[in-house]
């Protein structure tokens, strides 16, 4: 460790921005196929940026080499470089140096992964579809990409929305099936979505479209035997604008399930006595979780256990439920007034915060007092995107509120209402991280092609 004098040979495969933070990494790959990070600091970006570019191969020396990032690290290798103002970083020419770098890991070992901030995770398989979130405004979407392995086993990958910029579509387009994809720097989810592993991207992450490895045509072979067909790509969904009474004016003459756009203002938020603000779901699922009785009987199973148990209407036993937004407010507009009801994601996404973190937080004890920060919304005007809910018991249709996001265009205040609802599961991601862009990510390392 310490100030390294001697000369090192290496490629700049990927260059890319920490989250929130002005330092710049590289990914740099020497001529055996092995990869290191190197970063710069904030007070030296720049200089290396000037001097750095991708996928070229240098001769540096001037260098630090340090420990290891203590998260978020690329590669398994313990030390990492510090590139200072006095790193002299001279161009050489070098074809044997390798292009590539990557470290897949098995879809039967993402689990070890799991809830975890080091080592981040490399996966490649034959993608499926493309699909992309439902967020209105397009500088904040997602796309959500599905990977099969040669054991019909399904990845979701989350791009945020700094990736996906870089994600071009068209290349997948014009691929003939079936098409492999890698996908780099991913974290690797805690959960599993309707039987599918996940993974999300990070500032690191880059994606390639049948990545140049020597596996790459006993891989096509593998998924063409499968019969893995063409991505399904599903285009971005847009919503007509309405004004509240028109939009009621929708929902009152027919059965729809059709989401319309109106810009509005919340005028009250409806809790108290009468209307709870939050319910127990089932951890499994979003249906309303059920507190069984010591003698409950299931499926010739009584249950007798010193904890609580809970049932929904999927899943018959469960140990633990989650508090999940389920709130109703009053929307205005000029042209009237409507109630509606804030689902669990979309109040989390304007709240920045989930139930169970405002519970922690703030400790109400209660799901009929209304929260302080609740009425903090009052006056605040957004583009909600909303839907008919018909409540077959009341037999009336009530308004559920199904995305919130910033208005495009300056209107004048609105109010709004609300009726209440169960909400689903916030994604704390698409509230809190915005990655930064991120260059070169059509160039990564991969130690499988050494030349």
């Amino acid at each position: 460790m310490g100030l390294m004098e001697n000369h090192w040979k290496f490629r700049v495969v990927r260059k890319w921005q920490p989250f929130k933070r002005a330092e710049r990494c590289y990914l740099l790959v020497d001529i055996n196929g092995d990869a290191i990070e190197a970063v710069a600091t904030e007070r030296n970006a720049q200089h290396m940026i000037d001097l750095l570019e991708i996928n070229q191969c240098y001769s540096i020396r001037k260098y630090i080499c340090t420990n290891k990032r203590y998260m978020m690290h690329t590669v398994e290798h313990e030390a990492s470089i510090m590139l200072a103002k006095y790193t002299q970083a001279v161009p050489i020419d070098k074809d044997n140096i390798p292009t590539y770098h990557f470290n897949f890991l098995p879809y039967d070992l993402l689990h070890t992964r799991t809830n975890t901030k080091d080592l981040l995770t490399d996966y490649i398989g034959c993608l499926v579809a493309i699909k992309p979130s439902d967020d209105a405004d397009e500088e904040n979407r997602r796309d959500f990409l599905t990977l099969k392995n040669d054991s019909n086993k399904s990845v979701r990958v989350t791009l945020w929305p700094e990736i996906r910029k870089t994600f071009d579509q068209s290349v997948v387009e014009n691929t003939d099936a079936p098409v492999v994809v890698a996908i780099t720097s991913t974290k690797v989810g805690n959960l599993i979505l309707d039987g599918d592993m996940q993974l999300s991207s990070t500032p690191a992450t880059a994606v390639f479209v049948n990545p140049p490895i020597p596996e790459l045509l006993d891989l096509k072979k593998r998924y063409r035997q499968l019969n893995y067909p063409a991505p399904a790509i599903t285009s971005v969904t847009t919503y007509p604008t309405m004004t509240v009474a028109e939009a009621m004016d929708l929902f009152n003459n027919q059965t729809t399930r059709q989401q319309v756009e109106c810009v509005a203002t919340i005028k009250d938020i409806i809790a108290g006595e009468n209307k709870a603000w939050y319910y127990k779901s089932c951890n499994l699922c979003k249906n309303k979780a059920f507190k069984i009785e010591a003698t409950t009987s299931t499926k010739g199973k009584e249950i007798t256990a010193s904890k609580d148990f809970y049932r929904c209407a999927t899943h018959e036993v469960v140990n633990r439920y989650i508090l999940r937004y389920c709130a109703s407010v009053i929307l205005k507009d000029a042209t009237g007034n409507t109630t509606a009801t804030f689902f669990d994601e979309p109040m989390a996404a304007l709240l920045g915060e989930s139930c169970e973190e405002m519970m922690k937080k703030e400790g109400y004890p209660t799901a009929k007092k209304c929260p302080t920060t609740f009425r903090k919304l009052i006056g605040v005007q957004k583009k909600f995107r909303i839907q008919q809910h018909h409540e077959e018991n009341r037999q009336l249709h009530t308004c559920v509120i199904c995305r919130v996001s910033d208005p495009t265009t300056a209107t004048t205040t609105i109010e709004i209402p609300a009726t209440g609802l169960l909400p689903q599961t916030p994604d704390k991601q698409s509230k809190k991280r915005g990655y930064p862009d991120t260059t070169g990510t059509d160039t990564p390392p991969m130690k499988e092609t050494k030349n």
